[in-house]
């Protein structure tokens, strides 16, 4: 994809001293990168290909009759232009690289940039509802290790659970107007701060939180390190923030007797 960006960078250089021109071709013995360089989509070698789109586009914008091909041409087969291309590339492998500092540093520096700026807009926010409580924790490039740790279902919750979107009245009340809103245990209205700090139904485990925090403060079990510890094993211990407000049970694995049964025509069908 390289090679044909800059392929379709030295044509544009040509039309401009050449306005006549009117058709450019170009030609590649790589078929993935022909099929691939149409297409700005998330991959390696984007910014290749949404650079190749602009200036294709650019270029056919000039004019209704101008128009823009690319061929395959087989590889090692003594295609005259094909070869030169091979040989210009070998040479270019052996020149070395022509940026100031390496690959990996520079990567490392574009990482740096992006989370300081990350962290500077975070700071300078003022930070408003229901995640409010949560976002004290200054952003990060890099997955925590409760992330990766963490079961999915029971990460799932403890998400929903900080930044106010998952099973609870407040969310019904704002989002879902035909639900109810109330608690099973007759509160009128369920929220997070009922769940982790009032309602009955989870008191036996709710020893986990005042380990953490004895006045069940919100901000620190939503917004600091040892509180979110706290809530996931609140969480998965009590079965709190699910849609019944019961522990989930496990995923049990298929039986033989749930197998579908196969008709007689279905294995015709396969036979032939």
């Amino acid at each position: 994809m390289v090679g044909l960006r800059w392929g379709l960078q030295a044509a544009l250089h040509f039309v401009e001293t050449h306005p006549n021109t009117k058709h450019i071709h170009l030609f590649a013995d790589n078929t993935s990168a022909i099929s691939a360089i149409f297409d700005p989509l998330p991959k390696s070698g984007q910014m290749h290909c949404i650079e190749f789109h602009k200036q294709a586009c650019e270029f056919l914008d000039g004019g209704p009759t101008r128009t823009l091909n690319i061929a395959w041409v087989p590889g090692h087969q003594d295609v005259r232009g094909n070869d030169e291309a091979d040989e210009l590339a070998k040479a270019a492998v052996e020149l070395g690289s022509t940026l100031p500092g390496s690959r990996a540093n520079a990567i490392r520096r574009a990482k740096g940039r992006a989370a300081r700026e990350w962290k500077s807009e975070w700071e300078r926010k003022r930070h408003g509802g229901h995640f409010a409580a949560a976002n004290r924790l200054p952003p990060s490039l890099n997955p925590t290790k409760r992330f990766k740790e963490t079961p999915r279902e029971v990460f799932g919750r403890v998400l929903q659970t900080r930044t106010g979107h998952g099973y609870t009245g407040e969310f019904y009340n704002d989002f879902l107007r035909d639900v109810d809103s109330d608690c099973p245990c007759g509160e009128l209205l369920q929220t997070r701060q009922h769940i982790l700090a009032e309602c009955p139904q989870y008191e036996e485990h709710r020893y986990l939180l005042r380990d953490v925090s004895r006045g069940l403060s919100l901000p620190v079990l939503l917004g600091t390190k040892k509180g979110i510890t706290a809530l996931t094993e609140f969480i998965a211990a009590s079965g709190a923030f699910t849609k019944t407000g019961a522990p989930r049970a496990p995923p049990s694995l298929p039986t033989w007797e749930q197998e579908p049964e196969v008709r007689q025509d279905d294995e015709n069908d396969e036979d032939g």
